[in-house]
């Protein structure tokens, strides 16, 4: 926490002079990776003591995760140690989050990586059982677990845990799961987390619910799960972050999904031919309309005076959410290549494609200008660096739009 601190933090002894704030956030890197010392960032035979490494150097040291989900070094040896918690899985967040703001932005997809394998094994993406144990799985998964024989020996019943552990739970993986869709979009790479391995897991609870009520409130509430939403969802339930972003961002798996498949070497010469891909597209655009439909339900609702606080989040999720999903459309109708765009082999600018595009390129900078003017910078949505430009004709003559 120190570390994340120290990226922006404006104290003195971070201010002093140019080096300074790089000084003090390598000391605290360097002290955050010693303390994670069990899962050995540092070369074999090679003491942590007296050795300050480079984040650069941290990064091309640290391990990956094999294609089989199992942690390894590029020596194979285990990784995970049998006391691997949440925490951890927090940790590895902080530091895959600061990374991609770096210059070494495509090496904190190892940081990722290691915190979506973690969150799977320790079984995040399921509602525990009253008589489950935490590090209870399947059987063929206990089996090809590197270090299975070590976690069995850890004996937690879920009726330890309580209401307030299982809703972190949902929610590190909820986060993990937007975080997944947003660098699988980045990076152009396949989902490392589906949708079918979490369908039975509850979405996280309203935020102002989750912030606000008093701790002997929250366990009834949080024991009732009647009426909550189970999966990943599609449509706004509420204006929070995981209300009217989580929906988002598993439309935009789809689309993933769906453009990965079409553009595939082998059979995606079939999508022209195919009357499927059409039917699939129509599907997924529905999705973004009943989003867009319940968005603009909750964000018309009343909110009570002396609420400014209330006011404000129903400002900001209303024009974020209505940006990213003409975004969305943008990148379901549109062209991902802005050199097949340019090029233009397939006469793309002269289909209805084009219009739907260009419809929701309008719309996407409208909404943009209204972010603006609030001053309220929430959520940056540069998960999209898709730019269109055309030209229409009016009384002001040429107008470029980008």
């Amino acid at each position: 926490m120190l570390w994340l601190a120290a990226q922006t933090c404006e104290a003195p002894a971070l201010t002093d002079g140019p080096s300074s704030r790089a000084r003090v956030s390598q000391k605290l890197l360097d002290l955050t990776m010693d303390l994670l010392k069990p899962l050995r960032h540092h070369s074999e035979g090679q003491s942590s003591k007296g050795h300050s490494l480079r984040e650069g150097e941290r990064l091309r040291d640290h391990q990956y995760s094999s294609p089989q989900g199992n942690l390894l070094r590029p020596g194979g040896d285990k990784l995970f140690n049998p006391s691997s918690n949440i925490d951890h899985i927090i940790t590895y967040i902080h530091l895959g989050t600061v990374f991609s703001a770096s210059e070494h932005k495509a090496s904190s997809i190892r940081w990722w990586s290691v915190a979506w394998s973690m969150a799977r094994d320790l079984r995040l993406n399921k509602e525990l059982s009253p008589h489950q144990d935490v590090d209870q799985g399947d059987e063929e998964a206990q089996q090809n677990s590197s270090y299975s024989s070590h976690r069995r020996s850890v004996h937690l019943s879920s009726q330890d845990i309580s209401q307030e552990e299982r809703e972190e739970r949902r929610r590190i993986w909820w986060l993990l799961y937007m975080c997944d869709r947003h660098l699988s979009l980045c990076y152009n790479q396949p989902l490392s987390l589906t949708d079918i391995e979490c369908e039975t897991l509850l979405q996280p609870l309203d935020e102002r619910i989750w912030q606000n009520a008093r701790l002997d409130e929250l366990e009834d509430i949080l024991s009732n799960t009647e009426g909550r939403p189970r999966g990943p969802q599609t449509k706004c339930h509420n204006l929070s972050l995981y209300g009217y972003f989580l929906p988002l961002m598993t439309i935009l798996g789809g689309i993933i999904d769906f453009t990965r498949a079409k553009t595939h070497p082998r059979f995606g010469r079939y999508s022209k031919a195919n009357p499927f891909w059409d039917e699939l597209a129509s599907d997924i655009s529905a999705q973004l309309d009943d989003y867009y439909y319940t968005l603009e339900q909750l964000g018309g609702t009343h909110v009570e005076m002396g609420r400014a606080e209330d006011a404000l989040q129903q400002r900001i999720a209303v024009a974020y959410g209505s940006h990213i999903m003409h975004v969305m459309h943008i990148l379901l109708s549109g062209k991902w290549d802005p050199i097949v765009l340019l090029e233009d082999e397939d006469h793309w600018v002269g289909s209805q494609s084009f219009v739907i595009t260009t419809k929701h390129a309008t719309g996407a900078a409208e909404v943009i200008s209204s972010i603006f003017d609030s001053k309220h910078k929430f959520f940056s949505p540069k998960a999209v660096a898709m730019r269109l430009q055309f030209r229409t004709d009016d009384d002001r003559g040429d107008q470029n739009l980008v």
